[in-house]
């Protein structure tokens, strides 16, 4: 889906531009829209390709606390008028990002498993280094003894 919604995006952005000629009221909500969507794009494709769960996680917030709500808005608010490219293009955009959000959990979800398990096994690994000897004492008091 992020395949797709950058190509996608470049088109929106044209035609929301085009129509902003006739709607002055609602040039708040493109502007955040847009500028929300570029930096979106780009978490998610660093998100997903590097698998960096700060960016992904980052790329998740700002679809549901800014894009969604935004979207919801000027497709379903009735002092607004619709032209009629308007409709589709959102209805487009919202069939993007309502997938991404869901996808975006679920991998997000994945890889803190992942890098959980990762964690524990290591410090499983390194953790038995480190513990008491039967005696109370840990592995430098015993490196002395052999030593003395």
């Amino acid at each position: 889906m992020l395949y797709f919604n950058v190509y996608y995006f470049p088109v929106w952005c044209l035609a929301e531009g085009i129509m902003l000629d006739l709607k002055f009221l609602l040039v708040t909500a493109f502007l955040i829209l847009s500028l929300a969507e570029g930096s979106r794009l780009y978490l998610g494709y660093l998100g997903n390709l590097q698998e960096k769960v700060p960016e992904l996680a980052g790329f998740l917030l700002l679809s549901f606390l800014i894009q969604l709500p935004l979207l919801l808005f000027l497709l379903m608010d009735r002092q607004v008028i619709h032209l009629p490219l308007e409709v589709p293009m959102h209805s487009l955009f919202l069939a993007f990002l309502l997938p991404e959000i869901v996808a975006a959990f679920l991998a997000l979800r994945t890889m803190t498993k992942q890098l959980a398990a990762q964690f524990y096994l290591r410090q499983f690994q390194e953790g038995g280094r480190g513990q008491l000897e039967p005696g109370g004492t840990g592995g430098q008091a015993a490196k002395m003894d052999d030593a003395a």
